[in-house]
């Protein structure tokens, strides 16, 4: 385990915020109590760390206001459960932890208490496991993980996949955002450390997804080059800034094995390569970003610059799609090197700024 020592702070009493306190689940089911005090219009934060600091565990929190009756008796009135705090993917890339973690604006001035417990208590684990339970003022903020991206639809084909940037070609690099804390807006990316002869336009992960792709572009004329690349995110009014973790994938799909390993680096490489070419380079007709209004349709024009090997017709598709917005699928034909996707704004669309 990577968790520290259990200390030996009473589980008794009311305990001041913040605190934080690591124990050892009960070898059954039973719950342990935390109760401590909070004023009305308090902003805090609970989290539980216990599965990812490599724990064998599924841990569960319940959250109660106690009322104190005037018989003198108490009455538990329930406000929250939490078990897996996040769970979201590509397929390959799979960002998931059973540690729960509750964002909490206190009701009322008074005494409340957690209830932790461990649903994971198969007779092959040790008999106790470590948790740490940290109750504090929420901070709002988020966390990035960057990784290259197998140039295949089919999450089967997944591989571990390295850096040959061809001149008028792209490179894809996928961006997670875990927002935390009650941070729900949108995200900007940026690019920073790019070769020369390379570029990337800034890119938004909108609020309520999760994922999204910079492209890194050459030049015609990019020299040979390798660099490691940094990807920032900001908050819309700039008050938070997020240096992305580095991925990559590890193990693709085998024999025996039925899921895609990953596992963090320490950069991400663009690698230009002045011997190559792309056969073919696809770019927006216009570059500046489209503005619309739901129940409406708006038409995305692209531009194909082919060169030699490139004479095959040419299907693009829009992914990230923001919730309320289709598109199909364009096909410009062998012998032409323009056309335009049709992007569908339904009614019920979320005004914002989106990326795709």
């Amino acid at each position: 385990s990577l968790l520290p020592e259990p200390t030996e702070q009473s589980l008794g009493g009311v305990l001041a915020i913040p605190f934080a306190a690591t124990h050892r689940f009960p070898s059954d089911t039973t719950d342990t109590r935390y109760a401590f005090k909070a004023n009305k219009g308090d902003a805090l934060w609970i989290e539980i760390v216990s599965q990812r600091a490599g724990e064998p565990t599924d841990p569960r929190v319940r959250l109660q206001r106690i009322e104190v009756l005037e018989s003198g008796d108490s009455k538990f009135h329930d406000i929250a459960n939490a078990d897996d705090a996040q769970a979201f993917s590509d397929g390959a890339m799979n960002l998931r932890t059973t540690d729960p973690t509750i964002n909490f604006a206190a009701p009322a001035t008074g005494d409340y208490q957690l209830l932790v417990r461990d649903l994971d208590i198969g007779s092959s684990l040790r008999p106790n496991q470590s948790y740490t339970v940290e109750v504090r003022p929420a901070k709002p903020g988020f966390d990035l993980l960057a990784y290259r991206v197998f140039p295949n639809k089919d999450v089967n084909q997944t591989r571990c996949f390295g850096t040959n940037l061809f001149r008028g070609g792209v490179e894809m690099i996928r961006v997670f955002v875990n927002r935390r804390e009650g941070f729900n807006g949108p995200v900007f990316l940026t690019c920073e450390g790019l070769p020369d002869g390379t570029s990337a336009t800034e890119t938004v992960i909108a609020a309520g997804q999760t994922q999204t792709q910079i492209a890194i572009v050459a030049d015609e004329d990019a020299s040979a080059s390798t660099n490691s690349i940094r990807i920032v995110g900001r908050s819309e009014d700039g008050s938070l800034r997020t240096e992305a973790s580095a991925a990559t994938i590890q193990w693709a799909k085998g024999g025996g094995r039925d899921f895609v390993r990953t596992r963090l680096s320490t950069s991400i490489a663009v690698s230009v390569s002045d011997l190559d070419v792309a056969p073919i380079s696809i770019a927006p007709g216009a570059n500046a970003a489209l503005e619309t209004k739901p129940a409406t349709s708006i038409k995305l024009p692209f531009k194909l610059t082919r060169r030699e090997g490139g004479t095959s017709p040419c299907t693009i598709r829009a992914r990230d799609l923001p919730a309320g917005v289709t598109a199909a699928d364009l096909t410009i034909a062998a012998d032409k090197s323009e056309g335009e996707m049709e992007l569908k704004i339904q009614k019920a669309a979320k005004p914002g700024s989106y990326s795709l």
